[in-house]
């Protein structure tokens, strides 16, 4: 859970020159409304339904990539790989690194990581209220994950409930929901 004392003292840190413990404070000092506009697509992301799967959408073109990557063989994957469920697919595409979303970076900045680790709280909850928002009759878990040695700081959005239903054509080695001109 995203906790206010621990954000104040970051932004505290990154921001002297404003004196307050309230978080509050600091939008309205440090940022302009365009700051604020194109962060709304990371805490309320679009979300995508394909083939009865939801993704959320927080990369540019997302859609295209998602539609692109699942309806054609992947290449390099070989006969003895070993095969991917339909869920499997779904969740590669459903795993965010919370670093990956900034490509701008202070020159030092002691408190990063934990900014960043205070920020991924705040979108697991803002994440799962959309997700419950949109999709009533389903239920996603929206966790961060920090276990995973080849992954930093991350978020994995996964359907629970009801069970994600395998699309016809799904090829599990191929990794592609083959059309049936592709079959």
């Amino acid at each position: 859970m995203r906790d206010d004392n621990i954000s104040a003292r970051i932004l505290g840190a990154a921001f002297p020159e404003i004196e307050s413990e309230d978080p509050v404070a600091y939008f309205s000092r440090v940022a302009y409304p365009y700051h604020a506009l194109c962060y709304s697509w990371l805490f309320w992301p679009n979300l995508i339904s394909f083939h009865g799967a939801v993704f959320v959408a927080v990369e540019e073109h997302w859609h295209e990539f998602v539609s692109d990557r699942l309806s054609a063989p992947v290449s390099g994957v070989d006969i003895e790989s070993p095969p991917l469920s339909w869920s499997q697919a779904v969740r590669s595409f459903n795993i965010f690194e919370v670093s990956s979303f900034f490509r701008q970076w202070p020159e030092s900045f002691e408190n990063t990581q934990e900014a960043l680790e205070q920020l991924a709280h705040t979108l697991v909850e803002t994440w799962s209220a959309k997700l419950l928002m949109f999709y009533p009759d389903r239920k996603f878990s929206v966790k961060l994950i920090d276990s995973d040695p080849s992954l930093e700081l991350g978020i994995e959005v996964t359907q629970e409930s009801p069970e994600l239903k395998t699309p016809s054509g799904w090829d599990p080695q191929r990794r592609f929901i083959a059309s049936r001109e592709q079959s």
